[in-house]
Formats: C-alpha cells, sequence, structure tokens
C-alpha cells in the first residue's frame, strides 16, 4: 500500500498557521525546493502520521493530517486531527477499486465517541463506540476479525521508514546487552544497523551480505569485507553483561580492515543507508522509505550511482520511495517525472508534480536545460 496524498495544517486560525496543501506521491518522489521551504518539515509529517498508525507516537502534533492511500483493490482516506496530546478528530473512508464512492469505516469526535465499522461473516454495520481521547482508534482497536482494515494502515506505518542522511553518526560503537545471539528483528525497536547487519547475516547468510557489498561498490567504494566485530583500536572499559562491537570495513586496496568509526561520513552514510534497505526488502513488505539530504556530502559520481540503486530497488519491490534534496548532482539525474516541486508563499505551501501540471514539465525538456535549471531558475514559479 503506496501513501497517494498528503495534506497537513497546524494551528489553524493563529498567527503561528503553516499549511502544506494537498501532495500527490507516486512511487517514486524527489522532493525538491528553496531553503526554508518546507522540505523536512514534510517529510517529519508523513514519519508522525506513520508512528501515529503503528503506536510508536502520541498524538503531539497540533494539527490536522489528511492523507490517501492507494492498495491494488481499492482507496482508503484517512484524517487526524490532534491538540495538546489529544486526538480532537479522526475519520478513515474506503472505497474498493469496483465502486465509485468511499464508504465511511470511522469517525470519532473530541470526546472519544463516535461510529466505527464492523465487518463480521461479510457482514458489515456501523456501531456506536467510546475511546479514550488520547488513543489513536486505527491502532488501538486493530481486530483482524471485526476490523480487518485498520491492518492496512498499521502495516504501513510499521513498515515506513525515515533516514536522515546527513545525520548518521559515522562514530557509533555498539553495545549490545548479552550479545549478539539472541537478536530479533523488530521494526518498533528501532535498531541501530549494526544490529541491522548482524541481524540480515545471520537470517539470509552470505546473500544479504554480499548484496551490501555490490552496492557499495556500485557507488563506487571498493569494499571486500563487511563484518562486525569488537572494536580493537579503542580503549573501552570491559563489561560483562554484553559485547561493543563495530561494522569492519576491508576494502581491497588496504592491507587491514577499518571500523565504522574510522570511515568518511559519506562512506558511513552509504553504508548504513544500504545495510537498512537490502534488510528491509527482505525481512518484510516494505510500505515507505523517505529519505532526507539524499545524497549530502558525496561527490558527484557516487552521489548519482546511489539515486541509480535507489530507483533500481523500488522498481525491484513494492518500497515506495520518497526523497529530498537540494543537490544539483541528485537533481540532474532524477528524471523530472518523479519531481514534487514545493513552492512557499508565507506559510502557505504547495507543490508541482509531472501529473499536477505536466504541460509545463513537458515543455521544459524542449529547452535542453538540465533538470537542476528547472529549479534554480524557478521556471514559470508562480
Amino acid at each position: 500500500m503506496n501513501l497517494k496524498s498528503l495534506e497537513y495544517i497546524e494551528f489553524d486560525g493563529s498567527p503561528r498557521c503553516w499549511r502544506l496543501n494537498e501532495i500527490e506521491l507516486a512511487n517514486i518522489n524527489l522532493i525538491v525546493g528553496k531553503n526554508a521551504v518546507g522540505k523536512s518539515r514534510f517529510l517529519n509529517v508523513i514519519s508522525a502520521l506513520a508512528n501515529y498508525l503503528n503506536g510508536m507516537g502520541k498524538p503531539a502534533l497540533t494539527g490536522q493530517i489528511s492523507a490517501s492511500f492507494s492498495k491494488p483493490d481499492g482507496e482508503y482516506k484517512y484524517e487526524i486531527d490532534t491538540r495538546d496530546f489529544k486526538v480532537q478528530r479522526e475519520r478513515l473512508e474506503y472505497k474498493p477499486s469496483a465502486k465509485k464512492l468511499f464508504q465511511l469505516y470511522l469517525d470519532r469526535g473530541s470526546d472519544g465517541s463516535g461510529s466505527i465499522m464492523k465487518i463480521h461473516d461479510n457482514e458489515s454495520v456501523l456501531e456506536d463506540f467510546q475511546a479514550p481521547v488520547e488513543q489513536i482508534v486505527v491502532y488501538s482497536r486493530q481486530d483482524k476479525f471485526n476490523y480487518p482494515y485498520f491492518s492496512d494502515l498499521v502495516d504501513w506505518g510499521t513498515n515506513t521508514f525515515l533516514y536522515q542522511f546527513s545525520e548518521v553518526p559515522k562514530k557509533d560503537i555498539l553495545f549490545q546487552k548479552g550479545g549478539f545471539e539472541n537478536l530479533v528483528y523488530s521494526p518498533r525497536a528501532q535498531p541501530s544497523y549494526h544490529q541491522i547487519f548482524e541481524m540480515g547475516r545471520k537470517q539470509f547468510g552470505d546473500e544479504y551480505v554480499e548484496a551490501v557489498i555490490r552496492d557499495m561498490e556500485a557507488v563506487g567504494y571498493d569494499v571486500e569485507k563487511i563484518f562486525l566485530s569488537e572494536p580493537k583500536d579503542l580503549n573501552l572499559a570491559p563489561r560483562p553483561d554484553g559485547v561493543y562491537a563495530a561494522l569492519s570495513v576491508k576494502e581491497k586496496d588496504l592491507q587491514i580492515s577499518v571500523g565504522n568509526h574510522q570511515l568518511s561520513s559519506g562512506m558511513a552514510r552509504v553504508l548504513s543507508l544500504l545495510i537498512e534497505i537490502n534488510f528491509s526488502i527482505r525481512v518484510s513488505d516494505p510500505a515507505c522509505f523517505i529519505i532526507d539530504d539524499v545524497g549530502e556530502g558525496l561527490d558527484f559520481e557516487r552521489s548519482i550511482a546511489l539515486i541509480e540503486i535507489l530507483i533500481e530497488r523500488e522498481k525491484n519491490s513494492k518500497i515506495q520511495l520518497i526523497m529530498a534534496t537540494n543537490d544539483r548532482f541528485v537533481m540532474n539525474k532524477v528524471p523530472l517525472e518523479y519531481w514534487v516541486v514545493l513552492n512557499r508563499k508565507g506559510a502557505n505551501v504547495s507543490g508541482k508534480t509531472f501529473k499536477t501540471h505536466q504541460e509545463e514539465f513537458e515543455e521544459f525538456k524542449y529547452t535542453g536545460l538540465s533538470n537542476f535549471d528547472f529549479f534554480s531558475l524557478n521556471y514559470k514559479e508562480q
């Protein structure tokens, strides 16, 4: 299931009001725009919605999110309005592909009361219910027998990942309590990339490790081995309740391996991202990968090579890819049909895509200019 569109408004009616008008999304999306236009904020709203639906986030935003989701046999519309850590409104509608009209599945108000669609033995009926005002019904009322539709949204939230490319720490040393023998994957546990690598190696063997190495080589890092080991070059106080570990990388032109804490920032960012993506597409049915500042800190060749890998992964899996960047190399590599161009006037943010402004995008192709010029020259910006 993919996120089809998103709209958000916070602090409505006050001087702090900020509005993101409805943005339509495709399977591959590159969010571009000037600094401070709202790219990261847009991605953070998607992440907050995912955390609402997977139970990891409390209703902390003061605002309303309106989202639509598409799946092969239908479409959902979901709205949630939150304030002061309480749900003011929550509404869910569903339309099967064969029908034209949406049907109400959930509608609750600020006091927690409302209606919910009960589906049992092929019969559907709206029933009254009461929920705690601080609880999000989609997550708290999961029931495969009576409310099976909630699992679609919960699964999307559970398998949506936000990756801050520019903020990945390169000097992480992992302490794993009890050792690595009993590692179990759980997205809710937010495992480190050290743990993800070790779980991938144990669950999928050499095939997983070799896939990460191949991708690293494709980006331009001549890697021969990747493995988890104790960081011998650091003076760490021993602890009897677990082990210290770092990812070690052996490059072909070096005689020794080095720990991830010694890698360049760019190499460490790429390594951790490829570890997570290669694991995700093998262990589950990933819904959405959100990558902010993709390509940050990489040179031209490695930046475009990483983009090629990410697009290839999307095309060979069910991943929806939502990336944001200000990087010229990335913009010139990603086709314009994947772009979402954000513009902001005051606190009002809008976006244009190939689908919503096809004539404008098509016309630009005949100018002979680069993709980056479409952004930097504010082509036909209104």
